[in-house]
């Protein structure tokens, strides 16, 4: 039967009808193909005038901004490993540059070696980086821990929960491979090898980031990171909180000026603070507490810094715990304040700590 079959069609093509319209169904498939060939052919020449296009849009764009001939030579290989059809980005888009860098160094050596590529392709960075004006974040965003400026505090801990203690240092900066601490305590050798969260402090608020810790050089007080693309507002627990047990007065926002209510300052930090008093108000109302800064600090001595002034903060009841004694304790957030009563806090959070502990 199959053969029968095959030899009708056989002899239905061999007929004059049956070869034309053979004739017809190949033309039009060769036609297909070669359409498609022409089609794929013109794209192809268009994606590569196009590639060509940018590219010379990026090599004029480095001359505008005078890049010496290594960086110029770095820009491309950043653009090439991080935005082939749009390099201008790296050059143009902190965002575009951070990650290309942390692609371009990851790539290379061991970050941890001080000769080699690492270190010669970081300082093109760093000087690349001064003339596309990424050193600061253009605003409260942070695209990379290579963009935190030098002298900036930072705390860390160990992610892990572990018993290592938190300590504070300072940003070296001006290494692209490793944020470089200086004046980390001894107790920094524990989180040698570890994960660890860190938080610091700006005007306009706290940020944090997750690291590993690369190497700690007790003798010098260093402590190297690994760096972090992932910046981000810490929230209130990454607020770092200070003691304090010492009376405050405050009212509710809906209360008459002369109103003084009185309680306890169980803690102060820039993101809020706990008080304890009896059961005034209830959670989600605004307070106005006035802080005073001389009733928290030790006293000074003859040649000591002036204490901050005193100065009202606004803070949202987020949590009301009542007590065995019946009385509350109100866990208070500075939701809302502005950037100079952010900054105020800030430092005198800092300044209660360190002053308490010398």
């Amino acid at each position: 039967m199959p053969y029968r079959t095959l030899e009708g069609i056989r002899s239905a093509l061999g007929a004059p009808k049956g070869a034309g319209w053979a004739y017809v169904i190949v033309a039009i498939a060769l036609l297909a193909i070669c359409g498609a060939l022409v089609h794929v052919l013109i794209v192809q020449v268009r994606r590569r005038n196009r590639l060509r296009a940018v590219w010379r849009e990026l090599g004029r764009k480095m001359s505008d901004r005078k890049l010496s001939p290594a960086e110029r030579q770095l820009v491309c290989a950043l653009a090439a490993r991080q935005a082939l059809w749009s390099p201008a980005d790296v050059i143009e888009k902190v965002e575009a540059f951070e990650e290309a860098v942390e692609r371009h160094l990851s790539g290379l050596t061991v970050p941890a070696s001080r000769s080699g590529p690492v270190p010669n392709a970081a300082q093109v960075i760093s000087g690349l980086r001064a003339k596309l004006g990424f050193e600061t974040p253009p605003g409260a965003i942070y695209y990379s821990t290579r963009e935190i400026a030098a002298g900036q505090p930072i705390r860390l801990r160990a992610a892990d929960g572990g018993a290592a203690a938190e300590i504070e240092a300072t940003v070296r900066g001006g290494r692209e491979d490793l944020l470089e601490l200086v004046g980390a305590p001894p107790s920094a050798t524990q989180l040698k090898g570890r994960r660890v969260r860190a938080v610091f402090y700006r005007a306009n608020g706290a940020y944090g980031f997750e690291s590993s810790v690369v190497d700690v050089d007790p003798a010098r007080g260093s402590c190297l990171l690994a760096h972090s693309l992932d910046v981000v507002p810490a929230g209130l627990r990454e607020h770092h909180r200070v003691t304090i047990g010492q009376p405050v007065a405050f009212r509710a926002s809906w209360e008459k000026p002369e109103v003084r209510r009185e309680g306890l300052l169980c803690d102060l930090s820039a993101g809020g603070l706990a008080l304890r008093c009896p059961c005034y108000y209830e959670t989600g109302e605004q307070l106005l507490i006035a802080i005073a800064p001389v009733q928290y600090l030790p006293p000074a001595g003859e040649h000591a810094e002036p204490p901050p002034e005193d100065r009202q903060i606004a803070g949202l009841i987020l949590e009301t715990r009542h007590t065995a004694d019946g009385r509350c304790i109100y866990h208070v957030e500075f939701r809302d304040i502005g950037d100079e009563d952010r900054a105020y806090l800030v430092g005198l959070v800092r300044r209660i700590e360190r002053e308490s502990s010398a």
